[in-house]
């Protein structure tokens, strides 16, 4: 299949899982011109499979989990052009970004998580996230995020990291010892900001 006139692609996988690895990166490799993907999943769409999407032309992305799953496959996303970055997720599946040097905003919600054991998991991937997105401009993060986000100290003290573009920084927050930690780790590492907004979050 090849569609290299489409602009647009939303995808509600409620009961479809890719498990062909080949198939899958050739499906995503068709759509040259694509400016906007939403992906919305219920269940675990990439179980076992590393997903390379390169999406030259590509200015918004949206993913959107609403369940928590165990995969130990990996997404790449290649997009030069990407401007708006949103993402809702239990940090299921571990991304991966590179070259989003044109990103302007990104919305990352953590949906709740209380498996303590995989805390550490958790913020390896969450500050893979940060990292991908260092261009960004104008950052959205929720309380799941920033609570699980510093619930490792141990990577955030052992992990080089490379400053942030952050210009405008939103937070919604608990008044914790992770979430205070995560804040002054974010804040630490973003030379450029401007504004900071907080809202306590009960």
């Amino acid at each position: 299949m090849s569609l290299p006139l489409l602009k647009s692609l939303i995808l509600i996988l409620r009961d479809i899982s890719f498990q062909d690895e080949e198939l899958t990166n050739r499906l995503f490799s068709s759509f040259p011109y694509l400016e906007s993907l939403i992906v919305k999943v219920s269940h675990n769409p990439f179980p076992e499979i590393n997903l390379n999407v390169s999406l030259p032309k590509l200015k918004y992305f949206e993913f959107d989990s609403r369940v928590y799953y165990d995969s130990s496959g990996e997404v790449k996303l290649h997009a030069p052009s990407l401007s708006s970055f949103i993402f809702r997720s239990y940090m299921s599946t571990n991304f991966t970004l590179t070259n989003l040097s044109s990103l302007a905003t990104a919305d990352i919600k953590m949906r709740c998580m209380r498996i303590r054991s995989q805390v550490p998991e958790i913020c390896a991937r969450a500050l893979g996230l940060l990292r991908g997105i260092h261009n960004v401009e104008v950052l959205t993060l929720n309380h799941n995020f920033l609570e699980a986000f510093g619930g490792a100290p141990d990577i955030l003290q052992t992990q080089p990291t490379e400053h942030f573009n952050i210009q405008h920084l939103k937070l919604q927050t608990y008044l914790s010892r992770n979430c205070l930690r995560s804040i002054f780790f974010i804040l630490n590492n973003s030379p450029n900001a401007e504004s900071i907004s907080c809202r306590y979050h009960r």
